[in-house]
């Protein structure tokens, strides 16, 4: 056990750079072929919506840019120094990383304007965030329960997964703009189905960085101020 409730393979098997280049193409294909749909998105909506259109033209903005500033980190980011060597956990890292969209395969609803602009000011609100949080994080940006620098300033100095938190009230603002309840539903259901995700990371991190657990102790997981015993 490491001292975060999670017990599993681990490898200090150092790669390349351009094997971890190679092994990351996927995602980078993924998250580009991400932000150019939402800048096709945006040149086909049509002309009209007042500020209303003007903030969720700003915000399918903001959602490409994120997703252009994960797939550029990905091809900057450093080796790793430990990973992660249990293929299911690896497997299920990358399902639930990737769940948000099946938010996509719920039929869209036809919100009111009230609705529509709290859904576009939720979404661009947590996507630039995410954007800000991720550009802290920096070179050090995995998707997979990888070790490469241990990150606990800035924004990760309130708690330990900012990312998860800025990310979590894009994809609930995404979710008003399908049926309900079984958009929010869904973005919640996906949220805690990245709890599992969050305990590989931090068995990873506390395995590759002894300092990591005294980390963990004094801050929070999500919430400022908010520390559970058991963290």
């Amino acid at each position: 056990m490491n001292g975060v409730g999670v017990s599993l393979k681990m490898t200090d098997a150092r790669l390349s750079r351009g094997t971890d280049f190679l092994l990351a193409t996927p995602l980078i294909l993924w998250c580009t072929l991400g932000a150019a749909g939402f800048v096709l998105q945006i040149l086909h909506q049509k002309n009209g919506g007042g500020a209303i259109g003007e903030v969720t033209i700003v915000a399918d903005l903001a959602s490409g840019a994120f997703l252009l500033q994960k797939a550029v980190l990905l091809c900057l980011r450093r080796p790793p120094l430990l990973r992660c060597a249990d293929n299911w956990a690896r497997a299920w890292t990358l399902i639930v990383a990737n769940l948000d969209v099946s938010l996509l395969l719920l039929p869209r609803s036809t919100p009111s304007p009230l609705l529509n602009m709290v859904s576009a000011a939720m979404l661009l609100t947590g996507t630039v965030a995410s954007i800000a949080v991720l550009a802290w994080l920096g070179r050090s940006f995995a998707v997979m329960p990888q070790a490469r620098r241990l990150v606990v300033e800035g924004p990760y100095r309130l708690v330990r997964h900012p990312l998860y938190v800025t990310e979590e009230i894009a994809s609930l603002g995404l979710a008003l703009q399908f049926v309900r309840p079984w958009g929010l539903l869904l973005a919640i259901a996906i949220f805690f189905l990245q709890l599992p995700r969050i305990r590989l990371e931090e068995s990873v991190l506390a395995e590759a960085f002894p300092e990591y657990r005294a980390y963990v102790r004094r801050t929070p997981m999500f919430f400022p101020g908010f520390r559970s015993k058991k963290s």
